[in-house]
């Protein structure tokens, strides 16, 4: 099923590569950006007016979003994989990053989905990388659980961006690391939950002190029962409102402080 276009549409900006040798006036220039060999990265999100995002060398190969998001999704259409896009988020530089959250909705029964997160970049400061993982359907909240040699991803050098290999990636972490992941989940229902000083100790003091006051973990003990799956759920649930980079470290951590 094609995506919402709505959710679609924030990816789709006008990007565009530059010698370094074009002329001051007709774009944006950072004042770091000099001499005349390599290229620069621009985008144009506002309709008007033209932004260096990123310098690079003569070997960068831009890759758009969406022609990213087009090859994710014809491989989950050509494969027979049912998907949800979930959520798009932007960030990086002049917000010219993206990550956008797929869900495979074929896994119903099981009460999880596996997850596949793509991200690609027009600042240089990440590869293309596709990460997988596991959501979890309790209320609205998602947990996350990345297995590292279940990652892939490319440099932006010509020839080098392929997604020949993403679909065997996929069945791959499937057939593995994803029902791994949710024998794991299942398993903490019957473990007693860790102290709350334990839950919290990675938590920086203000996290920390709103992750308390929130009461988040008394919602999801009454729901599941006072187990390591509800402060599994209560910890990802809380990370819903931090920072991008927050999130991401609660989510690949809370399964290591629980097991």
């Amino acid at each position: 099923m094609k995506p919402d276009l709505d959710i679609r549409e924030i990816a789709e900006f006008p990007v565009m590569t530059l010698p370094l040798s074009i002329n001051q006036e007709e774009v944006a220039y950072d004042e770091l950006i000099l001499g005349d060999r390599g290229i620069v990265v621009a985008t144009n999100k506002n309709g008007n007016e033209w932004n260096i995002v990123s310098r690079m060398s003569s070997q960068y190969q831009l890759v758009r979003h969406p022609d990213i998001l087009d090859a994710i999704e014809s491989v989950f259409e050509s494969n027979k994989l049912s998907y949800e896009l979930k959520e798009m988020m932007l960030h990086g530089t002049l917000d010219s990053s993206i990550r956008a959250r797929y869900i495979l909705t074929d896994f119903e029964s099981s009460g999880h989905n596996p997850i596949i997160d793509v991200n690609n970049s027009y600042d240089g400061l990440s590869k293309f990388h596709v990460h997988f993982g596991v959501w979890r359907q309790v209320c609205s909240n998602g947990m996350m659980g990345y297995g590292k040699e279940y990652i892939c991803d490319k440099i932006h050098i010509r020839e080098s961006v392929s997604l020949l290999n993403i679909f065997e990636s996929i069945d791959k972490f499937i057939n593995t690391e994803f029902l791994m992941l949710v024998n794991k989940t299942e398993q903490l229902r019957r473990v007693k939950p860790v102290p709350l000083e334990s839950l919290v100790k990675n938590m920086r003091p203000k996290e920390s002190e709103n992750f308390v006051v929130s009461e988040i973990i008394d919602k999801y003990y009454q729901e599941l029962g006072e187990n390591r799956l509800a402060q599994l759920n209560a910890v990802t649930d809380f990370a819903k409102s931090l920072s991008t980079e927050r999130r991401i470290f609660f989510e690949t951590g809370i399964l290591k402080t629980l097991s």
